[in-house]
């Protein structure tokens, strides 16, 4: 009987230690996919500051992350410019 409960509570253990990691690895992932989906807005957005500044263009220019419109700051007194 208390072989069993043991064993149990070994099995317990065992098994919480594996769903921890799982989750944790699913968090990473989580992290790493978004970050991965935003790369093509922010190559994009990068793109579009690039040829503003090289035209002497310095308004503002709005980006969107994740949904979401930001909005960048050209400095007017750019370096080498």
């Amino acid at each position: 009987m208390v072989v069993g409960v043991l064993g149990i509570l070994v099995v317990l253990k065992f098994v919480s230690s594996v769903v921890s990691k799982l989750l944790l690895v699913a968090v990473f992932a989580g992290v790493i996919w978004l970050g991965f989906t935003q790369r093509d807005s922010l190559s994009a957005c990068i793109a579009k500051i690039q040829a503003r500044v090289e035209q002497g263009d310095t308004s503002d220019i709005t980006c969107s992350f994740f949904g979401r419109d930001v909005t960048v700051e050209i400095p007017f007194n750019l370096p080498g410019g």
